[in-house]
């Protein structure tokens, strides 16, 4: 790939790679076009073709971001060390294991306006990402259970920050804001994920009809949802606004193990219009200098176990 060779002659760093140091002439059209489908579209897209046995990983990393850098230039940080490059893997850690392979409800991530994810391997079975739209759910909540959208639109959802200072803040599950219907939950720090993530003591849990709600959100998604094929090298993205996902269970072998790069994504020029409950943990996503930079290219390990993985999605 022209582009590779011309940012490694510069002698660029990782975090360098944009649209002007990864020229892609004969792509930049249909890149285009994808991120026109992704924010004004049906709400994803997948770029295919990508073999990732013919890089090494430092190379591979430079591509996808380069090629991901079309569809949104800046990169946000995904953690409070502030890794740019999450994994979503097993973390051969047999306590833990099965949270990060078990079936995963229909949920947003945090907050980001796009979603990109490369597919470096496959899960021997499972483990596909499935989507929905959030306006096929809005539909027929609509024309079924009316009192619901109320609840999901009622600004006192809590929502666990886990350590954080405070220990919870509150706002709303679903918003139409400029003309736009955004939903925008992580069920995790909604309920928790026992045993693995214990709810904080002391903050205010669920009242019936939020998880009758919620329950709600997950159940018309499941009877409306899409699943796309997957391939290894596949970079997906998808509207983080208006498009929910969730994950299959899955199992790996030893010559077949599902591996997953996730990157937060942001287009300037096309990012839907933020509510203002959101605006506070788009910053710290986007905007917050104090948190160096962390880019794992691999997974960090310690005693054969990973340290950092994605935990809350895909």
């Amino acid at each position: 790939m022209d582009a590779l060779c011309i940012f490694k002659e510069h002698g660029l760093d990782g975090n360098e790679v944009s649209q002007g140091t990864f020229p892609l002439p004969s792509l930049s059209l249909r890149l285009d076009n994808v991120c026109t489908d992704v924010y004004e579209g049906r709400g994803f897209a997948i770029v295919r073709g990508l073999n990732p046995d013919e890089y090494s990983v430092e190379d591979l990393t430079i591509v996808y971001l380069g090629l991901s850098s079309y569809v949104g230039e800046r990169r946000g940080k995904q953690d409070q060390r502030g890794s740019m490059l999450m994994h979503v893997i097993k973390r051969n850690d047999e306590d833990r294991d099965v949270q990060y392979s078990e079936d995963k409800p229909f949920h947003t991530d945090t907050v980001t306006d796009c979603l990109c994810l490369f597919t470096q391997s496959l899960a021997d079975v499972g483990g596909h990402s499935v989507i929905a739209s959030s306006w096929t759910v809005y539909n027929e909540l609509a024309a079924t259970r009316p009192d619901l959208i109320e609840v999901l639109s009622a600004p006192d959802w809590p929502f666990d920050t886990f350590g954080r200072d405070p220990k919870f803040y509150c706002r709303p599950l679903l918003f139409y804001h400029h003309g736009r219907l955004i939903i925008s939950f992580s069920r995790r720090l909604l309920v928790g994920h026992e045993p693995f993530d214990t709810r904080t003591p002391g903050i205010p849990g669920l009242t019936e009809a939020q998880a009758e709600a919620l329950d709600a959100v997950h159940i018309i998604a499941r009877k409306h949802e899409f699943k796309p094929r997957m391939e290894r090298g596949d970079l997906r993205f998808i509207n983080n606004m208006s498009i929910l996902h969730r994950r299959e269970a899955f199992e790996n072998t030893t010559t077949a193990a599902r591996h997953l790069v996730r990157i937060w994504l942001n287009n300037e020029m096309m990012c839907w219009k933020l509510p203002r409950p959101l605006r506070v943990a788009w910053a710290r996503v986007f905007d917050d200098d104090e948190r160096d930079e962390h880019w794992d290219i691999v997974p960090p390990r310690k005693d054969g176990k990973v340290l950092r993985v994605a935990g809350t999605c895909d």
